[in-house]
């Protein structure tokens, strides 16, 4: 009988605390950006639902690019932000550039800012106060990059306080980009809530670098010279998103090669 009893308060317990999990539960964000694989033009939709009004939202875009011209422009065009975000903020990092700019088209009007460096960095920041729903129209990231650089890095952040429903979809198109890779993140009140790469271009199995349909010990190599500095860092063989290539990036190759993990 006493065990009885002490099992039904245990179970008592356990349910009083599953039933004060649930409101959590049920206010939880969820994210989900897609497609992982775009051609130049096509649209990325980021479907956010439980997003309460009063959240901080950031968006992010980290993109990088192979240098192919000095120059560089390109543009997140037919963008749809349903939200009012207040005391909004949008902040774009490039390098290696020696000029930079960014062009926001809201309601029809343009506002520009261009900056030139002699660090190889430039950092941009625009702020918007209230951004109203709807009003972007375009995001514009033009520059000239400098001498010796094989990928262009850039890093473009949309933030504020998030007003309105609270489920809906952000949406943009990218053009000017037609090889590289995306990595999208959603970070809400401080904390990353998802992040997607999508890679931008000919799709091809990733960690086939030598284009023979598969992933061999010729491409195991390859990432491995790429950690140790034999050969020019390729950001495709960044595989764990740190935006290094290293070690773990060569291990991780290496476990694929050999059949330890499914994917990369």
């Amino acid at each position: 009988m006493t065990n009885l009893f002490g099992m039904n308060r245990i179970t008592l317990l356990i349910i009083s605390f599953c039933l004060a999990l649930l409101p959590l539960c049920a206010g939880a964000v969820s994210v989900a950006i897609s497609p992982d694989h775009i051609e130049e033009g096509d649209t990325i939709t980021i479907a956010i639902d439980d997003l309460e009004d009063g959240s901080a939202l950031t968006v992010e875009l980290a993109i990088g690019i192979p240098i192919t011209d000095q120059e560089f422009a390109l543009s997140a065009r037919e963008m749809t932000i349903p939200y009012t975000l207040t005391g909004a903020e949008i902040r774009l990092r490039a390098e290696p550039v020696t000029r930079a700019g960014l062009v926001v088209v809201e309601g029809g009007a343009e506002k520009s800012i261009i900056q030139n460096s002699q660090t190889g960095v430039v950092t941009i920041l625009q702020r918007m106060e209230s951004l109203q729903a709807g009003s972007i129209e375009e995001l514009v990231i033009s520059g000239i990059t400098a001498d010796g650089g094989e990928h262009l890095t850039l890093m473009l952040q949309i933030q504020g306080v998030k007003e309105g429903p609270d489920q809906a979809a952000i949406s943009f198109a990218l053009s000017g980009i037609t090889a590289g890779t995306i990595d999208a993140s959603i970070t809400v009140d401080g904390d990353e809530v998802t992040s997607t790469r999508i890679t931008v271009g000919q799709q091809h199995l990733r960690g086939d670098f030598n284009g023979n349909g598969r992933v061999d010990i010729g491409d195991v190599s390859r990432v491995a010279y790429m950690a140790v500095g034999l050969e020019p860092a390729d950001l495709g063989v960044d595989f764990n998103g740190d935006s290094v290539v290293d070690s773990a990036d060569a291990a991780m190759i290496a476990w694929y090669y050999v059949g330890k993990i499914s994917s990369l």
